[in-house]
């Protein structure tokens, strides 16, 4: 699997929460112990809409769209699109599919 695959796979994942409108969050380990966590159990569709919006920006980085401004960078320097990647999978970091070697 390579860190685009892995990437991609990920925001399939979100895609379809998002699209079914339930996303889920949990409170931070050191969260204020007051903080109702049943208030995020299921986020209102203008929630689902722009991550639904931020995923499909996030696939152009993956994989550039022909015209993009990103798409010359990344045919032109792949370092470059790679380390952007690299940065991407960072909140994925804790996923058994996850690669050291894909750390920034």
């Amino acid at each position: 699997m390579t860190l685009a695959e892995f990437l991609l796979a990920r925001f399939d994942v979100a895609e379809e929460n998002a699209l079914r409108g339930c996303l889920h969050a949990e409170a931070p380990p050191d969260f204020d112990p007051g903080w109702d966590t049943s208030t995020v159990a299921d986020l209102p569709p203008i929630v689902a809409h722009f991550v639904l919006a931020d995923l499909q920006a996030k696939c152009r980085i993956v994989i550039p769209q022909l015209g993009d401004q990103w798409e010359q960078v990344a045919a032109n320097d792949p370092t470059a699109h790679q380390a952007v990647l690299a940065i991407l999978a960072r909140p994925y970091a804790d996923h058994p599919d996850y690669r050291d070697e894909w750390r920034p």
